[in-house]
């Protein structure tokens, strides 16, 4: 048999093993030598997505992020974005507790390689507890000016906290710093709510709702004054036949400076008791402002006129004489 007649023998089996071979090579050439100029290998720092973890459930500690080295096309690989790289763990059916969970990646292009290619993974239930706030302030008001207590409110006065079991409970208190520092008027802030243990450090890691609170108060002066009417007092009895026309005061008001809650709610003062016993003509008489829980009188002592005179019905008409 010549070569001619090898050749044409078969002849479309040959054609199909000579492309299968070529394609072959070509793989291969390409696959082994990656640094030919339309190949290009690269790696990303990806974050780790977590699938398939139960609602009532949380990741309370695993590593934030892995590098995945990928491998494709040049063009598409200056392209690719970060987002282009995904990373996740399954953590179907997983309970509280800790495991080592395999990382899987995928990508546009060929995953080469993952780092690390397992993660540790601790999972806690996840709770939610109600908690009332605190407000603490810094610094001090203005000189001579002190923070109304009775004007404080914070809108809400309690937060909702949502997170893990192990961290919710280590909760002590939530705080709300309000700084008042040289403050001389009334404050209205937006303030956040600082989580801490009971050593005081702060807590992170919750989700607090709401994120900010409103604290709203009054600085005020130091000393609070205010001006009320004196009522005076009387003690004794007039003689027969005599009334008190009139009582005046050298001064009708007085000032008081308030000094606790109970001075707040003071709205006149009374003299000690002017004594009328057996008098019979006007008079004059200095005596003292009654103390009073909760209040300091500036000006203790004032005067008391009284006027007296005799009833009309007992002054006598003289009589004329009938001619």
């Amino acid at each position: 048999m010549g070569m001619t007649s090898f050749l044409k023998k078969d002849i479309n089996l040959k054609i199909l093993s000579l492309v299968f071979a070529i394609f072959l090579w070509v793989y291969v050439y390409y696959k082994d030598t990656p640094f030919q100029e339309n190949v290009a290998i690269t790696s990303f720092v990806v974050p780790i997505e977590v699938k398939g973890l139960s609602s009532d459930l949380t990741v309370v500690e695993m590593q934030d992020d892995i590098f995945v080295k990928v491998r494709g096309n040049k063009d598409i690989i200056s392209d690719l974005k970060a987002g282009g790289v995904r990373a996740s763990v399954d953590l179907s059916n997983k309970s509280t507790g800790t495991y080592r969970v395999l990382v899987q990646a995928s990508s546009l292009v060929e995953v080469v390689s993952v780092e690390p290619k397992a993660v540790d993974v601790k999972i806690d239930k996840l709770i939610e507890k109600n908690l009332d706030l605190f407000l603490e302030f810094e610094g001090k008001p203005k000189s001579g000016y002190i923070v109304d207590k009775d004007s404080i409110k914070i809108l809400p006065e309690s937060v909702r906290l949502k997170g893990p079991g192990e961290i919710v409970n280590n909760v002590y208190k939530v705080t709300i710093k309000l700084d008042i520092s040289n403050a001389d008027l009334s404050l209205k802030k937006m303030e956040i709510p600082l989580v801490t243990d009971k050593q005081g450090k702060i807590i992170s890691g919750l989700n607090v709702k709401p994120s900010e609170v409103e604290v709203r108060i009054d600085i005020i002066p130091d000393k609070m004054y205010k001006t009320v009417p004196i009522i005076p007092s009387i003690t004794g009895t007039l003689p027969a036949g005599y009334v008190i026309k009139e009582i005046s005061l050298r001064h009708a008001t007085t000032t008081i400076e308030i000094t606790s809650e109970e001075g707040k709610s003071v709205q006149s003062v009374s003299t000690s008791p002017v004594d009328i016993d057996k008098k019979t003509e006007d008079f004059a008489a200095k005596v003292w402002i009654v103390p009073m829980k909760g209040i300091n009188i500036i000006n203790n002592t004032v005067q008391v006129v009284i006027r007296i005179d005799k009833k009309i019905d007992s002054l006598k008409t003289p009589l004329r004489e009938t001619n």
